[in-house]
């Protein structure tokens, strides 16, 4: 290994891996050139023990020596110990399959869902979705799983974690997840430009007209105007257009049907 690194790299890896000759010595050359790298393996320099600082657990070193320290395999053993399990071969070969073709972000999501269910449940789930709607259920499924872990849902919950029909589900949550973005930003909004509920009744007095069942009239607050934008999808809703309000430099002014005064029209 020093011949094929370099002298200079492999002892600038001994260096900063304490286990980095044992690493080489057992034959684990794909995760040497890794570490040599730097290309994203997972080990941590802080750790009671070397199997601590790969991640995996001590009874799965010698199958990674085996396997010249393949960093896909290697992937899945730390999912493996992340998940609280112990999988025989069949699961832990879905596993590295699908670590050897997904980003380090995808697999990081999978592994929430193996601490509840095991791989080969998980496999069944995805090829059933796959074959009902298409490759790209699978890429829906991992979009569906983040939004329900960031929203702080019950992954334990099989009805949430194996939704029978997902594309519903998945369209459910983005709506979820822009709505609770939309309501932080309000709040967000109302507390940096307050000027713009000040200013609303003067505006009001100027500008305000009703005619031809229109009416026009000024923004009450800053989360009306990001609601306004959000609703209608333009960007009045941003920085630029609030704080130009809200300061006096431009005025926002809604134009609404008569009958439906409160609600976004055009």
């Amino acid at each position: 290994p020093g011949k094929e690194y370099g002298p200079v790299h492999y002892y600038m890896a001994a260096s900063r891996y304490p286990d980095f000759e044992m690493i080489v010595k057992s034959g684990m050359e794909y995760l040497a050139r890794g570490l040599i790298w730097g290309t994203g393996t997972g080990y941590r320099s802080r750790g009671k023990t070397y199997y601590d600082r790969l991640g995996i657990r001590k009874e799965r070193v010698k199958d990674l020596a085996r396997k010249k320290g393949d960093t896909d395999i290697l992937r899945a053993y730390q999912i493996e110990r992340k998940s609280g399990k112990r999988w025989d071969p069949e699961e832990m070969e879905i596993v590295s399959d699908h670590a050897k073709k997904e980003t380090r972000e995808t697999m990081q999501i999978l592994s929430q869902v193996y601490k509840f269910a095991s791989p080969a449940k998980v496999e069944r789930y995805i090829q059933k979705i796959m074959q009902n709607e298409g490759c790209g259920a699978f890429r829906e499924y991992i979009d569906y799983i983040r939004m329900r872990k960031e929203a702080g849902y019950d992954l334990s919950n099989e009805i949430i974690l194996f939704p029978r029909d997902l594309h519903i589900r998945h369209n459910e949550m983005v709506l979820e997840t822009e709505v609770k973005k939309s309501d932080k930003r309000k709040q967000e909004v109302l507390e940096k430009y307050p000027a713009i509920a000040e200013r609303y009744k003067k505006l009001s007095d100027r500008y305000s007209a009703v005619a031809a069942g229109y009416i026009i009239r000024p923004a009450k607050n800053a989360a009306e105007i990001v609601e306004e934008g959000r609703a209608l999808h333009h960007c009045v809703g941003g920085d630029y257009y609030l704080s130009h309000h809200n300061t006096g430099k431009s005025t926002i002014l809604f134009l609404r049907s008569a009958k439906e005064p409160d609600i976004p029209y055009i």
